[in-house]
């Protein structure tokens, strides 16, 4: 471009750009008798408002709370979606969400990150801060009283943008741990109920993970690989059994850096499925690397089958392959997207948005299948859900409803549009069976 334009180039305005959250309390006639709306600012700030929109005709702004506040000096720009939840030690519903972004990180390799190192749990309603975690240059000391509390984690060194993942193991509608992660390729967990207590001054933080390098941290002066998207849990067993484990599922890419010249093209990403045994809520242990791994081949190779030892196991992407989304499991199956620039083309002036790719992983083998989307870009994140389709009635057949469960943007398989980054499919089925017939004889 000449540089003549660029001299009257003028800044990009941002506004509410980030993930809203939502909370919603409904009356027993099933009328809505509180909402409210959290906004983020993604590139366009560091604060986070709430917006009080229980008459849509009069929305009022219940709250305001930025870098500059008391408590939040850790607070990045704003691109975690805060998620409103239950937890046990505070009576009020909790705001959770990761401390945001560094503009750090856009430099190749990212300099030194100084905001956005850590996860905040606030009062959904006074957005008074609950909890804590943070960056620490020394030790990890927690503080504080049983209404609100502060950690400083050794170890937390790099922002947050990514949302908070739940798991409420005990199925009491109250949440008793977080899975987080950040991009310098660690993943961290929070537990809500310690067997010292409940309350935000004895709620736990450690390290699971540490993936940014394969010896773990990476040093000064490397690019990480980076965890955009939050942690998608799965949990197998009964909180605190023998053999019981959480099987934490993420995969690494700069969303930030797509194009083929980026520095980020040479960084080798790879797809995680990490079991986390200690499903008690006092967690802590050995740091999972690269070394405690099951390395289950490259995904455009052929599929190796995970043989369940060590601590999980990694898929690698083709160079200069990313995950540019989070994924999702349902029925059995891990739904992610990845996208991996191309070169531009020599004889045609159409635009060139990279190769997509949908891939259908089974968490417990490795084993998968991939879908190449038409038109390439960055895939959304695959959704689920269940649709009520009616049947009408036709002749003395009466009208009935069916229940399927649908997932759009999950590629593969024979129904709905499996070549779209947008369409949908029937996730309906059951897990397979081999059901075989039994005789006997009875004299």
């Amino acid at each position: 471009m000449p540089s003549t334009a660029l001299a009257s180039a003028r800044t990009k305005d941002y506004f509410s750009d980030g993930s809203p959250g939502v909370y919603q309390l409904l009356k027993s006639d099933g009328t809505v008798d509180k909402a409210y709306i959290y906004l983020t600012m993604r590139r366009g700030g560091r604060f986070i408002y709430a917006l009080n929109v229980s008459d849509p005709g009069d929305p009022k702004v219940m709250w305001k709370i930025s870098s500059s506040d008391t408590g939040f000096g850790e607070l990045g720009q704003t691109w975690s979606r805060p998620r409103v939840t239950l937890v046990k030690g505070y009576a009020n519903p909790v705001l959770v969400f990761g401390a945001g972004y560094d503009p750090a990180e856009d430099a190749e390799p990212p300099t030194t990150d100084t905001m956005g190192r850590g996860i905040f749990v606030v009062d959904a309603v006074t957005g008074v801060r609950v909890w804590n975690a943070a960056y620490s240059a020394g030790t990890t000391t927690c503080t504080g009283s049983a209404t609100q509390a502060a950690c400083a984690v050794a170890g937390m060194n790099w922002a947050m943008p990514a949302d908070i993942s739940f798991v409420d193991r005990d199925n009491d509608g109250k949440i008793d741990r977080f899975y987080a992660a950040d991009v310098g390729g660690n993943v961290w967990r929070v537990d809500l109920e310690p067997t010292a207590g409940n309350t935000p001054d004895k709620w736990q933080v450690s390290k699971l993970a540490a993936l940014g390098c394969a010896s773990g941290a990476c040093t000064s002066g490397t690019t990480p690989r980076k965890f955009f998207f939050p942690p998608n849990v799965v949990s197998v067993g009964a909180t605190g059994a023998s053999g019981s484990y959480d099987v934490v599922l993420l995969g690494s890419g700069d969303r930030e850096h797509p194009l083929q010249g980026s520095g980020s093209f040479g960084v080798t990403n790879r797809f995680y499925a990490l079991k986390d045994t200690a499903t008690g809520m006092n967690a802590s242990g050995t740091v999972i690397t690269e070394t405690a791994l099951f390395n289950g081949g490259v995904v455009t190779g052929s599929t190796i089958t995970y043989d369940g030892s060590l601590s999980g196991f990694y898929k690698t992407f083709a160079t200069g392959e990313k995950s540019v989304n989070a994924s999702v499991t349902t029925k059995g199956t891990t739904f992610f997207g990845t996208n991996k620039p191309t070169p531009p083309s020599t004889t045609s002036c159409r635009s060139n948005l990279g190769e997509a790719k949908g891939y259908a992983l089974n968490p417990f083998k490795g084993t998968f299948d991939a879908t190449v989307f038409d038109g390439g870009g960055l895939p959304p994140s695959p959704t689920v859900g269940i649709v009520t389709i009616v049947v009408p009635a036709t002749g003395d057949k009466p009208a009935t409803t069916v229940q399927k469960a649908f997932c759009i943007g999950c590629g593969g398989g024979p129904e709905g549009d499996s070549k779209s980054a947008l369409g949908a499919q029937d996730v309906s089925s059951t897990v397979p069976k081999n059901p075989r017939r039994s005789y006997w004889y009875k004299k």
